[in-house]
């Protein structure tokens, strides 16, 4: 795994002395990319400065993503500044939406994970809880490969998410649906938040029964509009992962 020390480093300022100078004065400023994290630690000779006073179109860097971190002001030399540059955590939310459909002996759900790179370098992996007694039948999405592990839906890119993207997971649930069963209730590992849309239809001649709801607020079948196996007979919102809601039918 990754260490704290893989992603922190201390450095000093380099030191370009001008020869035969009698006053030295300036600015020095530290430009940083959005995936990096300045932290100023020890200065001697210099003064802070606002990020206004850096002289425009002064940066170390031709990436266009590079901002103005840190700006001080030396009127003396000697000066010193140290900093210490850390990387960003990866800040991942998710948006999923659950379309589900119970028969008599057995359960179908759709699932479209979206999830957004808000934050940090990235992920080449994602992971999903998956609930029990589903199974994953197909996804679909920019993946390496994909797998489950103990319960867990593992997505592997072949290259870096860094933006937005989405997922299609389809599940199924054998067994007969007379009896109470937990929905598919998805999670994003390591999203900072995942919030999303269940909807819940029953085949023709079936009621649906759904009890028991947490982390659930209903919603109306108008407003959660049709859904992979068409207009939903029950809906719900989630503002934020886990969930839970109990599913059965009856005749």
């Amino acid at each position: 795994g990754e260490r704290p020390a893989d992603r922190e480093r201390t450095e000093v300022v380099p030191l370009v002395e001008p020869l035969d100078v009698l006053r030295d004065a300036g600015v020095l400023a530290i430009d940083t990319l959005p995936d990096l994290k300045i932290t100023i630690g020890e200065t001697q000779g210099l003064l802070r400065a606002r990020s206004e006073d850096a002289p425009k179109g002064l940066s170390a860097a031709s990436d266009s993503r590079a901002t103005v971190q840190s700006v001080h002001r030396y009127a003396v030399r000697p000066f010193r500044l140290q900093w210490t540059v850390a990387l960003e955590p990866t800040r991942l939310r998710a948006e999923t939406t659950v379309d589900v459909l119970l028969d008599r002996e057995k359960a179908w759900a759709v699932a479209l994970v979206a999830t957004e790179v808000e934050r940090g370098p990235g992920v080449f992996e994602l992971t999903v809880e998956l609930p029990a007694d589903w199974e994953v039948e197909q996804v679909q999405g920019r993946l390496r490969e994909w797998w489950v592990d103990a319960g867990v839906l593992h997505l592997a890119r072949s290259s870096r998410q860094t933006g937005s993207d989405r997922y299609r997971v389809v599940l199924r649930r054998r067994g007969p649906t007379g009896d109470h069963f937990q929905a598919p209730a998805l999670r994003v590992r390591d999203a900072v938040r995942e919030s999303g849309l269940v909807r819940l239809r029953a085949t023709d001649g079936l009621e649906l029964v759904a009890s028991d709801p947490v982390g659930l607020i209903p919603e109306d079948v108008a407003r959660a509009g049709a859904g992979a196996w068409g207009p939903a007979v029950r809906a719900y919102r989630f503002a934020q992962a886990p969930w839970s809601l109990t599913l059965a039918t009856r005749e």
